[in-house]
């Protein structure tokens, strides 16, 4: 990896209410027509032959951009396609070899566009890299998971990241991921998904499930008891916490897995018994005409969603996490029962690729990566 050895970039100021994260510089992309930012790199380290060039956004970002590559002489080398990129999303375009110098310039969007600039992340500056992904794929994607490279922001995505490293075995690595939000002050440092500055405040529901893994890295982290207060208000009579005014899928593996996870650590039955009332409550009103939903709105009865990948995984994964960390519970046949059911779905609609449609039941939908990433774990946990 070749990281840029200079940038050159237009002197602006980071959109009000907005943070990049960690503590981190950025620089701006302007917007069409209003400057190019240069990007140099020594002369002597680069590496040789083809290679990757990829840059990482520092701030959310909703729009559809369009980012123009060209050389030392103005050439065009190629596009980047970032459409409602999030932030701490890696972008990359293949060269035939790399550059002492490249010019950026955004020929769509009406806003400037935030990359990072430096971080102890190496991969999220931009860089030069060769393609090791040519060479054994899944070293390669372990070998990410395991680098500082593979950081998130507050929230579900980083979660997932925990959870991976955690079956892994990386205790190091999940201590170092989870001090970036809970520094030794005793405080916490996060974004919202749109990178608005949220310290000492639990957004969402989505954010929950970064306290299962720092349940298992800190019991007594002050924290934890925080959550659990969130829990509770949260929650509505029938003992359902809400995503806002609906019952979601992603409560399944954001609110009931890290509660299990809290209430098997502490010995909590009340904790175990709000766990399994997600998941129920989840299995009476999203499972509907033969399909899981991704939403309900109990004001109005209203689904949305019908067996879409990603929340058909958050249902499965969610259970299946719940179910480990309750193991011995005789209230789980009910759980397992579901988790079979939720199985013959997944390996009913499984392409012969091995991937899921982004409606698992919809051919003509598409391939869908995440929910296929997330459909094969729970499969595999299961």
């Amino acid at each position: 990896m070749c990281p840029v050895n200079a940038i050159t970039a237009p002197d602006l100021p980071v959109p009000a209410g907005k943070r990049v994260p960690f503590g981190w510089s950025a620089f701006a992309i302007p917007e069409p027509a209003s400057g190019i930012v240069k990007l140099d790199w020594p002369k002597d380290s680069a590496p040789i032959g083809e290679v990757v060039f990829r840059i990482t956004t520092a701030i959310d970002d909703r729009e559809i951009k369009i980012v123009a590559v060209c050389d030392e002489s103005g050439d065009l080398l190629g596009e980047l396609d970032l459409r409602y990129a999030h932030a701490l999303e890696t972008f990359w375009l293949p060269l035939s070899r790399r550059y002492g110098s490249l010019t950026l310039s955004l020929t769509r969007g009406t806003s400037p566009l935030w990359c990072v600039a430096v971080s102890d992340a190496p991969g999220m500056v931009p860089h030069f890299a060769t393609n090791d992904q040519l060479g054994d794929p899944a070293a390669a994607l372990l070998g990410h998971l395991r680098s500082p490279d593979c950081q998130h922001t507050w929230g579900w995505m980083e979660g997932c990241v925990l959870d991976g490293l955690e079956h892994l075995g990386c205790e190091a690595e999940v201590r170092a991921h989870l001090a970036r939000f809970f520094p030794p002050d005793g405080t916490l440092r996060a974004e919202t998904p749109r990178s608005e500055p949220c310290d000492n405040t639990i957004d969402t529901i989505e954010s929950t499930l970064m306290f299962a893994p720092l349940a298992k890295d800190d019991l007594s982290h002050p924290w934890l008891d925080r959550v659990v207060d969130y829990w509770r208000s949260e929650a509505g009579p029938d003992g359902a916490v809400l995503d806002g005014s609906m019952l979601s899928a992603e409560g399944s593996y954001t609110i009931a897995y890290p509660m299990a996870r809290l209430a098997s650590l502490r010995g909590d039955a009340e904790l175990a018994t709000a766990a399994l009332r997600q998941l129920e409550i989840r299995r009476e009103q999203l499972w509907h005409d033969g399909d899981f939903w991704l939403r309900w709105i109990p004001s109005t009865g209203e689904r949305t969603f019908p067996s879409w990948a990603r929340g058909l995984t958050w249902h499965f994964l969610g259970s299946v996490r719940t179910a480990q960390e309750l193991t011995g519970d005789p209230r789980l046949d009910v759980v397992i029962a579901d988790i079979r059911q939720l199985a013959d779905l997944a390996i009913c609609t499984q392409r012969n690729d091995g991937l899921w449609n982004c409606f698992v039941r919809e051919p003509a939908g598409g391939a869908e990566t995440s929910g296929s990433a997330g459909l094969a774990a729970a499969l595999a946990l299961a």
